[in-house]
């Protein structure tokens, strides 16, 4: 079996995602009966994986390798995507040439794979939201134009005609067979028409996939499409599956939510709450009051709020400890560069602060697959004793700035928040809040009129944005994906309900900017 160079660039990043050099070298023993070290050299995982792919060519073990992968890795979505697709094209019409690119080189490691992930048990949590089943036809002006846009560019690279790449799309779409035959007699050549065509014609296709009744008739499509484009076209493609209900299996759903690291709503908690430093309440002290203009919100953003949702929690963490319970959050707001409370690094009552960071594990990409299953993530810890560069006690600013290992810088798949002094909060405004609450897994909370008071004189900012013990040290943002505070306590009030507090970033920046340049 001969791989054409879009199939190469698609294993590539499937085996990236799924393995790393020790398993690849298990993988090959066990399976192949091969040594890895005999046909590969000692450079990257990138360049280990391009020489193994290789040698399955010269050989003719493409298929072998690919079986071997499935039976090591079984629920790999990159693994499974490919090797659907892959029989899909071999079981193809043979009149149609092979859909390949033009750039058939190794591809860039920061848009080739999505992160990898492995899983690890953890305390049982609430199950995947489902989003409501929509069809294309509810997709909004910019959604369409987004669409439109990927698809354009995506038979815009390939070295065939828009016709075979088009017919491609549709052949192994898994679609009642007499379907692509309906659409193929439009194809007029040019790319902005066929696509245009394309998009018509699956509006016209509403509900499940008939042969496939896990997706509906754009989900199957899409996710033809996902491990075709770049990591930034499958985000945007990842948001509109997510936001339109497009996969309407739960375990499908889930699984794209887990493998594109996609927060999950936050939820009430029933109990009582005492979190953080004590709270002066200025806001609103009646709970029909503090309730009055809250607005419920969906659970899911629009797709443009939800990428930039995606693109935020990449610089979100989880903290915690080897050897106590307790956990909190942080972000990086330089490539090594921490923040987080001051409470969370002094999880007992006068402890010391640089022990504490020294202890810290700081895990990022800790996303849920579904009730009973996290991503380990990655993890990192301080650099050492003289880790901390800023800090204030929890009951003044109640933050730490802190060195993490060089190492996080290198990593792909993790990075710093940016932030715009320009658009600072007011009263009455969304906030948006990425969290590990009850030190689970990562979550967003969302609030219309969430901000109910903004304490200048104190650099605070009070809300009733959700959040539940571990969110101590999330950061939080305005409608626009601004960073504008640091969430720090949570307390149930006499007349009812729960009150939020944050500190304020531009607060904190005057005694940390020094260094953050």
């Amino acid at each position: 079996m001969k791989l054409n160079g879009l199939q190469k660039q698609q294993f590539h990043s499937a085996l990236i995602d799924a393995f790393s050099k020790s398993e690849l070298e298990r993988l090959v023993n066990f399976y192949l009966d091969e040594s890895l070290d005999n046909f590969t050299g000692k450079g990257s995982i990138s360049d280990i994986v391009f020489e193994l792919i290789r040698w399955a060519e010269r050989k003719g073990r493409v298929e072998d390798l690919v079986n071997a992968a499935l039976a090591e890795n079984s629920t790999n979505q990159l693994l499974k995507d490919f090797s659907q697709q892959l029989n899909a094209f071999n079981q193809s019409d043979s009149s149609t040439p092979p859909v390949t690119s033009s750039n058939t080189s190794t591809p860039n490691p920061t848009i080739s794979s999505t992160p990898r992930i492995s899983y690890t048990e953890a305390p049982a949590t609430e199950p995947s939201p489902r989003p409501p089943a929509q069809t294309s036809s509810n997709l909004s002006k910019d959604d369409i134009t987004r669409l439109r846009k990927i698809l354009t560019d995506y038979i815009s690279s390939q070295n065939t005609s828009p016709q075979n790449v088009l017919n491609f799309l549709l052949s192994s779409a898994g679609l009642p067979p007499e379907w692509p035959q309906e659409v193929k007699g439009t194809w007029t050549g040019s790319i902005p028409i066929d696509v245009q065509n394309l998009l018509q014609w699956i509006k016209g296709k509403k509900g499940p996939n008939p042969a496939d009744k896990r997706f509906t008739t754009l989900g199957s499509i899409l996710s033809v499409l996902l491990p075709y484009v770049g990591f930034q076209e499958r985000i945007i493609l990842v948001a509109i599956i997510v936001r339109y209900g497009l996969y309407l299996d739960r375990q499908s759903l889930s699984e794209l939510i887990a493998n594109y690291q996609i927060p999950l709503p936050t939820r009430p908690t029933a109990s009582a709450v005492s979190i953080g430093p004590e709270i002066i309440w200025e806001g609103p002290d009646e709970v029909t009051e503090l309730q009055a203009h809250k607005k419920q919100q969906s659970d899911w953003l629009d797709v443009g709020e939800l990428i930039r949702a995606i693109q935020k929690s990449v610089s979100v963490c989880r903290i915690e400890y080897s050897n106590i319970s307790n956990k909190g959050t942080g972000f990086l707001v330089g490539r090594n560069l921490l923040l987080t409370n001051y409470h969370v690094l002094q999880p007992v009552e006068d402890a010391d602060i640089n022990a504490f960071a020294q202890q810290a594990i700081f895990r990022f990409g800790c996303f849920s697959k579904d009730e009973d299953n996290v991503m380990e993530g990655q993890t990192f810890q301080s650099i050492g004793p003289n880790a901390i560069l800023s800090s204030s006690p929890s009951d003044e600013l109640d933050y730490v700035l802190l060195q993490i290992e060089d190492r996080i810088q290198t990593v792909e798949g993790i990075g710093s928040l940016s932030w715009n002094f320009n658009q600072m909060p007011t009263e009455h405004m969304d906030l948006n809040i990425l969290q590990h609450p009850e030190g689970g897994a990562m979550k967003l909370a969302l609030s219309t009129n969430g901000v109910d008071k903004i304490v200048h004189k104190r650099g605070l900012i009070q809300y009733s944005t959700l959040t539940s013990g571990g969110s101590s040290g999330s950061p939080c943002f305005d409608k626009n994906w601004n960073l504008v505070a640091i969430h720090h306590a949570e307390h149930s009030r006499s007349f009812g309900g729960t009150v939020r507090e944050g500190v304020l970033f531009s607060s904190i920046y005057d005694h940390i900017q020094k260094f953050l340049n």
